[in-house]
């Protein structure tokens, strides 16, 4: 009879070794791969929450609030009995700013908006009934495209993403 030998295969402590060498050099490379969440979307997010915010405050303090959208960033204005003002107490002045988002193109209401510093009222406003207009506003940065989007029933949503084309 011949005997068979045990000693063939690795041993439980070799193939754990094997595991975390695997493990460890997976999370190395996870690390260096670039998140999607690139800076522009950092800012379409950051545009989108601070309109959800002006919509909140609005239907909480019973002030008409707006924006206003220029080619650097957003301007928050309040009406009063004097008409539309800058309000600059609501919101982070960083917030309001795009660092590297050139907008491209906004609709109000299905209507393509032009992005101009002489108009003296917001292109967009929020009302103490939770209403406003539907817009689109298309953030570019480079090749990237980021969408801020709602419909009047009160939804901002943020979409986006790929190169323009």
């Amino acid at each position: 009879m011949q005997k068979i030998a045990s000693d063939s295969g690795f041993s439980l402590v070799e193939m754990m070794v094997v595991v975390v060498i695997i493990g460890l050099m997976t999370s190395a490379v996870i690390l260096t791969i670039p998140t999607q969440s690139s800076e522009l979307f950092q800012t379409a997010e950051r545009t989108e929450k601070a309109m959800t915010v002006l919509s909140r405050r609005s239907v909480m303090t019973g002030e008409i609030l707006g924006a206003k959208f220029s080619t650097v960033g957003f301007d928050v204005f309040k009406l009063s009995d004097n008409g539309w003002v800058i309000e600059d107490r609501i919101l982070k002045p960083e917030s309001q700013v795009w660092t590297s988002a050139v907008p491209a193109m906004l609709d109000v209401n299905n209507v393509a908006v032009e992005f101009s510093n002489e108009i003296e009222s917001p292109h967009i406003w929020f009302l103490p009934t939770g209403e406003h207009p539907s817009f689109k506003l298309v953030l570019m940065d480079g090749g990237q495209r980021a969408e801020i989007s709602s419909a009047p029933s009160g939804i901002i949503k943020v979409s986006g993403g790929g190169s323009n084309g």
